[in-house]
C-alpha cells in the first residue's frame, strides 16, 4: 500500500518570523504511472513521514497530520478526511506512522494479512519535550469512523536516532492470540 500511494510536497512561506507551511499532494501509482489524487495543507515546514496508506478488509486509508499536533485518517483513494484528534495546544507530535500489512505464516511458509490494518504505531513526542521520538500504539478497529486509540502501552520506550518506524516494529511474528511483535530500540 505505501508503495501505490505516495506525497510530494511545496514548500510555501508564511512571512517574517513564522514558519512555513507545506502544501501536500497526494498521489497513487499504477501500471499507467502517477496520477494526482488530491492534496491538503499542513501547518509546519516539515513532512516527515506522516502519511502512511493502509488497507483494512476491502478499504484503503491513510493515517495522516495536517497540523504537527494531530493524527487524522483519510478514506483514500478520494482524499476525504474523515476524522480522528484536533490539534492540541501541547499534543502529541507525530513524525512517522507505520501499520503493518501482513505477518509472516511459518505453517506454509507465506505471507498472510492476519493484520488486516487493526493496529498501527506512531513515533513523535509531546510538543515541547526533549528532541526524542517515542512510539505509541494505535487501536484502528474503528478507523472507518474517523476513530483512532492512541496508548503508550510501552511506556516510554524511543525510537532509535537512525531508525524509521516500519523498519523497528517486526510484526512476522504477530498471533492475534497473544499479541506480541517485536520492536527494535
Amino acid at each position: 500500500m505505501d508503495e501505490m500511494y505516495f506525497v510530494k510536497t511545496v514548500r510555501r512561506p508564511t512571512g517574517e518570523g513564522t514558519w512555513d507551511v507545506l502544501k501536500v499532494e497526494v498521489f497513487r501509482r499504477d501500471d499507467d504511472g502517477e496520477t494526482k489524487i488530491g492534496e491538503y495543507g499542513r501547518n509546519y515546514p516539515r513532512i516527515s513521514s506522516t502519511f502512511h496508506a493502509f488497507k483494512q478488509g476491502d478499504r484503503e486509508f491513510a493515517l495522516y497530520s495536517p497540523h504537527y499536533t494531530a493524527t487524522r485518517v483519510m478514506s483514500l483513494p478520494d482524499c476525504t478526511d474523515i476524522g480522528c484528534e484536533e490539534p492540541a495546544q501541547f499534543g502529541f507530535c507525530p513524525v512517522d506512522f507505520y501499520v503493518p500489512s501482513s505477518v509472516w505464516d511459518e505453517e506454509d511458509d507465506t505471507d498472510t494479512d492476519r493484520v488486516d490494518g487493526q493496529f498501527g504505531f506512531v513515533a513523535g513526542c509531546v510538543w515541547g519535550d526533549d528532541s526524542s521520538w517515542k512510539i505509541q500504539y494505535l487501536h484502528l478497529s474503528r478507523v472507518s469512523e474517523g476513530i483512532v486509540k492512541r496508548d503508550d502501552r510501552f511506556g516510554y520506550i524511543e525510537l532509535g536516532s537512525d531508525q524509521d518506524l516500519k523498519h523497528a516494529i517486526d510484526a512476522t511474528c504477530y498471533d492475534p492470540e497473544d499479541g506480541v511483535f517485536d520492536i527494535s530500540i
